[in-house]
C-alpha cells in the first residue's frame, strides 16, 4: 500500500511500503493515481514506453516522448503529465525502478568497484535525463522485473554502469 501526504500548492510526499530487496519495479498507464507534481525517499529510473507530454523534474520542464528515460535522487519533486484526448487510456504508458539510497551507499562501501556510481547518484539530486539509452535500458529494467535475488542486483548494476559511463547525459 501507498500513501501520500497533501500539502497544498506543494508536491506530494509519497510514502511507499517498502517490497522485500532494495530495488523495486513500478509500471502503471495512463491516467493513474500516481501521476501527479510528488516525490520521494527513493530514487526513481523513470523510462516512458508510450504516450508523449510533458515532464517536471524539480525546477526543470521539458518534453516527453516514448524512450524518455530520466534518474531523479530522493526527494526531487517530479512529474510527467501525458498529453492524451479526453477518454485516452494508456495500458502501459511506463517502467519505473526505485532503489534505496542508504542501501546502495551501504553497498559502495563494502564494493569499492561500485565507488564509480557515487558521482552518478551526486548528479541525479537534480535528475538526469539519459538520450539514446531508452532502448538498452528497457531491456535491462524488464530483467530486473523479471527476475530476483542476486540476479536482479546483477542487472541492476549493470544498469547503472551503463548510465555512470554514458556520454548522453
Amino acid at each position: 500500500m501507498t500513501t501520500h501526504v497533501t500539502n497544498q500548492g506543494q508536491p506530494e510526499l509519497e510514502i511507499s511500503d517498502k517490497q522485500t530487496g532494495a530495488i523495486r519495479y513500478l509500471e502503471h498507464g495512463s491516467p493513474h493515481w500516481r501521476i501527479r507534481w510528488h516525490y520521494h525517499d527513493e530514487y526513481e529510473l523513470h523510462l516512458i514506453v508510450a504516450s508523449s507530454g510533458k515532464m517536471f523534474i524539480g525546477d526543470y520542464i521539458g518534453t516527453f516522448h516514448p524512450g524518455c528515460l530520466v534518474l531523479t535522487g530522493p526527494r526531487v519533486p517530479h512529474n510527467w503529465v501525458t498529453y492524451a484526448p479526453d477518454g485516452t487510456h494508456y495500458e502501459l504508458r511506463d517502467h519505473v525502478v526505485h532503489f534505496d539510497h542508504d542501501t546502495l551507499t551501504g553497498a559502495v562501501a563494502l564494493l569499492p568497484e561500485l565507488a564509480m556510481l557515487q558521482p552518478l547518484l551526486e548528479r541525479a539530486r537534480y535528475g538526469i535525463e539519459f538520450l539514446h539509452c531508452g532502448a538498452i535500458a528497457e531491456k535491462y529494467i524488464l530483467r530486473i522485473k523479471e527476475s530476483d535475488g542476486a540476479a536482479r542486483v546483477g542487472y541492476f548494476c549493470e544498469l547503472l554502469d551503463l548510465f555512470a559511463r554514458s556520454p548522453d547525459q
